[in-house]
């Protein structure tokens, strides 16, 4: 290559360069001008925060902590604990939404804006006492963000409608906690045990059939199920947790098994799951007078133990003593064969 024409392309590029370190490093775009940042709504460590309350149009759901614990906890009468697996980032969301740009200094006409009133309020506490509050309007014309603002702050900001509908699904459809979430999608097998009596649910192709007693069973004797099992299944998967009642809770704390009644459960059931680990809810008698079971999960993340209200769970032991059977199903004849 010519010696000449190597030179050019090296002060080329070194002109080049220096040019994109101007603009990266001083915010100074090519028409002269100054880059306008994505500000933050506001800001706050997610560690600090302790209360956090959601009002998207009816519906209102608050979640606290006190400073020292990491407990979450749904406000009412009574409280209920969060379900860790859909609650663990909240806290990061509501450190600080960086919003996608401010459009105004000044809200003339909040209403056009949909925030007057908001379709959401949404309060962020940390334990200093610091409090911060911000309202969600309406969707901006192409539908990608919504518009918001800071109260206290005159400026109209938009975040990402993602972000928001995060957010307003707080309220709408709040954390209550639970065992676990499993998709009844994966499930196979379903053992419940009650005492001396035991039903085995197993799926069969696109159908789901009850065996009497213990495994192994004989898929050839399954009954079809009754229509009622489709509503047990959506059960099982997510079971609605009440109170909890003791953060830590293993196999290896026989103490406390034995104390709580789940050395020897009053009901088990035994889930598995196609191509996933199976899992297994533990029931005892609750507290005296509490009308509740003593309930846990293994073989998932979650070692607490809760209390789960009976009338959650109404006809589990049923399941084993007197398995859903379809009505219209008539056990086979002598011959083999269905009467």
């Amino acid at each position: 290559m010519n010696i000449r024409l190597t030179i050019l392309m090296v002060v080329i590029v070194a002109l080049a360069g220096g040019a994109w370190a101007v603009i990266e490093f001083t915010d100074v775009v090519s028409r002269g001008e100054e880059r306008d940042d994505e500000p933050w709504l506001y800001h706050i460590d997610d560690d600090t925060i302790t209360d956090v309350e959601v009002t998207h149009g009816d519906n209102t759901v608050r979640i606290y902590r006190d400073a020292a614990s990491y407990e979450w906890n749904i406000a009412g009468d009574p409280e209920y604990p969060v379900f860790q697996h859909r609650w663990g980032g909240m806290p990061l969301l509501f450190s600080g939404p960086r919003v996608n740009r401010g459009l105004k200094r000044t809200i003339d006409n909040p209403s056009i804006y949909g925030l007057d009133p908001p379709e959401s309020v949404v309060r962020v506490a940390d334990f200093a006492g610091n409090t911060f509050e911000f309202h969600m309007g309406g969707p901006t014309p192409d539908g990608q963000n919504q518009y918001a603002r800071l109260v206290g702050d005159n400026a109209l900001y938009t975040v990402p409608s993602v972000w928001a509908d995060v957010i307003n699904r707080l309220a709408d459809e709040p954390p209550w906690g639970r065992l676990f979430d499993l998709d009844v999608l994966f499930f196979r097998v379903v053992e419940v045990n009650a005492g001396d009596a035991t039903a085995v649910y197993f799926l069969d192709g696109d159908r789901w059939f009850v065996v009497d007693g213990p495994p192994p069973v004989d898929p050839d004797q399954g009954a079809p199920v009754s229509d009622e099992w489709a509503d047990w299944l959506l059960t099982l998967s997510a079971p609605r947790v009440d109170t909890l009642v003791d953060p830590q809770v293993e196999e290896r704390h026989r103490e406390k098994l034995e104390m709580y009644g789940l050395l020897e459960p009053t009901i088990r059931v035994v889930i598995a799951r196609r191509g996933e680990a199976t899992v297994e809810i533990q029931l005892s008698e609750g507290p005296p007078g509490s009308d509740s079971y003593y309930a846990r999960s293994t073989n998932t993340s979650d070692v607490k133990l809760y209390t789960i209200k009976k009338s959650r769970l109404e006809g589990i032991e049923a399941l084993a003593t007197d398995p859903l059977v379809h009505p219209d199903w008539e056990p086979p004849g002598e011959n083999g064969q269905e009467n």
